[in-house]
């Protein structure tokens, strides 16, 4: 019997900067409060490109999933169970991409079965299921050929645009990344914050010094506060997601910056859209990165008012900042296409 059709996916509906003022600090919102004009009351959000996200997570595991699946433990049946808690979000979220009853947990729109078990995998994939779609077919394939815990961290990243880190309290500091999967990287390697505490993670950030002071309270808060949800604001001359250090395209050359006209073709938004939920029995939080990237001019042209706020985002970026966020060349024509088309900060 053939089930009918789910309703298709809302358009894509990507954030903006929260402040109009470039700053690094944390800025967590309480989740459920309205920010610039929308409520934020979920973690997870699948939209119109579900599927073509999900397939390029695929993609990239297959080539080599160590640059994107990192885990440290000593706990792993801990860490299993932080990972069913997140199932269970994923599941109040967005019910038609994971659903668990009993000794079942059901991915219904790859059409694919996932039978609980008792070992350290906790799921084992229903090969041959005959309502799988194609890409939940690769999917089932993909799972059976993993092993332990990374077996269950698979399956919730390929259902998910969101990537998805575990953080762990420690003896030693405020905390440490147990287990990212983190497939769309804003130009950092998950190979190198994987055990790391909070300030190790975030010593390369440009103008860290209120961020790392913080670092106690945020991880504090990432463990046993919230939930909160969060925004980071970039640039890019790369239109992918994915922006890891190893698989992302050469630098451009500086001569592309030098006309506004035709540099702004070149030049994305890059959003990040994070939360987090605390798990304090487990001494353990969830923290999600879901990254949007949109053509600059696009952006603009579908909401103007955009437009002095991101002239002002990038006119308050310190040169540090800049360097950090990889903006340093394209800030400068930028800003002069934003002048040329009125936009201007100073009054």
């Amino acid at each position: 019997m053939t089930r009918p059709p789910f309703p298709s996916f809302p358009p894509s509906d990507p954030p903006f900067s929260v402040k109009d003022v470039t700053r690094i600090q944390a800025d967590l919102y309480p989740m459920g409060a309205e920010i610039n004009g929308r409520k934020e009351t979920r973690h997870f959000i699948a939209d119109e490109h579900w599927e073509a996200e999900i397939a390029e997570k695929l993609d990239l595991l297959e080539r080599d999933a160590s640059l994107r699946r990192c885990i440290a433990t000593d706990d792993p049946a801990g860490l299993a169970e932080a990972l069913w808690r997140v199932a269970a979000l994923l599941e109040m979220d967005e019910p038609t991409l994971w659903q668990t009853e009993g000794c079942i947990a059901q991915l219904p729109r790859h059409g694919l079965r996932l039978i609980v078990t008792n070992d350290e995998s906790r799921i084992c994939p229903e090969i041959d299921a005959p309502e799988a779609t194609p890409l939940g077919q690769r999917i089932a394939a993909w799972l059976e050929r993993q092993s332990g815990v990374a077996r269950l961290f698979d399956a919730l990243a390929l259902t998910c645009q969101e990537d998805i880190v575990i953080m762990r309290g420690s003896d030693s500091g405020p905390g440490d990344a147990e287990a990212l999967h983190v497939c769309f990287p804003s130009g950092w390697d998950p190979r190198e914050k994987a055990g790391r505490d909070f300030t190790t993670i975030h010593e390369p950030v440009g103008d860290n010094a209120r961020l790392l002071g913080a670092s106690a309270n945020v991880m504090k808060a990432l463990l046993t506060k919230g939930p909160y949800v969060r925004f980071s604001f970039g640039l890019s001359p790369n239109p992918a997601l994915d922006n890891h250090p190893v698989t992302r395209p050469p630098k451009p050359p500086a001569s592309i910056w030098t006309d506004p006209e035709s540099a702004i073709d070149r030049i994305y938004v890059r959003m990040e859209r994070q939360t987090t939920y605390p798990m304090p029995d487990l001494n353990r939080g969830l923290f999600t990165i879901r990254v949007y990237v949109d053509p600059v001019k696009a952006r603009l042209a579908r909401d103007p008012s955009l437009r002095p706020r991101l002239a002002s985002l990038i006119e308050t970026a310190i040169p540090e900042v800049r360097d950090y966020k990889g903006i340093t060349e394209m800030s400068p024509v930028l800003l002069e296409w934003l002048a040329s088309s009125g936009i201007t900060t100073e009054g």
